[in-house]
């Protein structure tokens, strides 16, 4: 004797049909492990533009001037000193002055200030894993400073002109750029949120970055490429690792302390609770919306359309109503709520208009 209780099904998919027509075979999948779900990888359009052009600038880096200043390495050379002697050539009252104030921007006073400053807040707003991120940067860009691009293409400073700023190993890349390229990219990704205010900051730290290279051209330190070559590698990498591991869908910038009762329907959430009601109750769901925010109690979910896959009319299925009530449905099940045809009488005669 089976002792299994009956189910009861709501008539609204018609009559019952065979099994073979109810079941749709999907893939095998696990059940849920607890594990949380894998990160959201997307280094969108730019990302992959910054990366693609720091592989080009530091492969030709490499190729042109690994073999010593012969070949392309003279011509690139040449042009590049010209823009130096240039710019280091202009005689005009309070340029100079102007010259060390914009090479202060990235001086390692304002690095090393910036960079305690940036640790402090990360760790006082307690965002331990950007705070890794910031680590892991700090430690490839330091490889690739001083262990990779440098050693390899072992580019002198400029020729003659007098170096009036501090400096320190090979021209290419510069250190000073790419540390505060790097730095402001860390700030923008880990303190700003993304929308207005960070897209208004990238256009800062552009023209930063760029006074920045200016007055260090202009005081002999670096040449042309080496600003060029050492802005890429600040910005690729933290844009790329912090794109890549904290993805803003699931680690948020963000000041504003909303109402931790209430539950976040979009994103990934929104997806799993789609695809939940699609795979276990053959409803298609159009929309997801929070219900009652302004309430103190748990969040509630609101489904406003949803579609069932086996019926000839849809329904809309509105949890809770205005006045949440008790509703029987066609076949004995009850559910609290309001249900009422959306798209005009049902063309079966037993459908019928639910009470509402």
């Amino acid at each position: 004797m089976d002792s299994t209780p009956p189910q009861i099904v709501p008539d609204v998919a018609g009559p019952l049909r065979s099994s073979a027509t109810l079941i749709r075979q999907s893939e095998r999948r696990r059940r849920p492990s607890g594990e949380a779900p894998p990160l959201p990888h997307r280094l969108q359009t730019s990302g992959v533009g910054w990366l693609v052009a720091l592989v080009v600038l530091v492969v030709l880096s490499i190729l042109v001037f690994s073999g010593g200043l012969r070949g392309p390495a003279v011509t690139v050379t040449v042009l590049d000193d010209a823009v130096v002697r240039w710019l280091a050539g202009l005689d005009t009252p309070g340029l100079a002055a102007t010259w060390r104030a914009l090479a202060f921007l990235g001086s390692w006073w304002v690095l090393n200030i910036l960079g305690f400053g940036l640790v402090l807040a990360l760790l006082a707003l307690r965002r331990f894993r950007h705070l890794i991120v910031v680590l892991i940067v700090t430690q490839l860009l330091t490889m690739v400073l001083y262990d990779w691009v440098g050693p390899m293409a072992q580019r002198p400073r400029p020729f003659g002109v007098d170096i009036r700023t501090g400096w320190g190993g090979w021209a290419l890349p510069s250190v000073q750029i790419t540390s505060l390229a790097a730095t402001l990219v860390i700030v923008l990704y880990t303190l700003v949120p993304e929308g207005r205010w960070r897209q208004r900051g990238k256009w800062v730290a552009t023209g930063v970055v760029a006074l920045a290279g200016l007055g260090r051209i202009a005081l002999g330190a670096e040449a042309p490429s080496d600003v060029l070559v050492g802005a890429a590698i600040g910005v690729t990498v933290p844009l790329v690792l912090f794109r890549w591991f904290t993805p803003n869908e699931v680690f948020p910038i963000g000041y504003r302390r909303g109402r931790s009762a209430h539950l976040d329907v979009g994103g990934v959430r929104g997806d799993a609770i789609r695809r939940g009601l699609e795979d276990q109750l053959s409803l298609v769901v159009e929309e997801v919306k929070p219900f009652g925010l302004a309430g103190s109690a748990g969040s509630t979910l609101w489904v406003p359309v949803i579609r069932s896959r086996h019926a000839t009319c849809a329904y809309s299925w509105i949890s809770p109503p205005r006045r949440s009530r008790r509703t029987t449905l066609p076949g004995g099940a009850r559910t609290t709520g309001t249900l009422g045809l959306s798209g005009g009488a049902c063309p079966r005669a037993r459908c019928g208009r639910w009470p509402l």
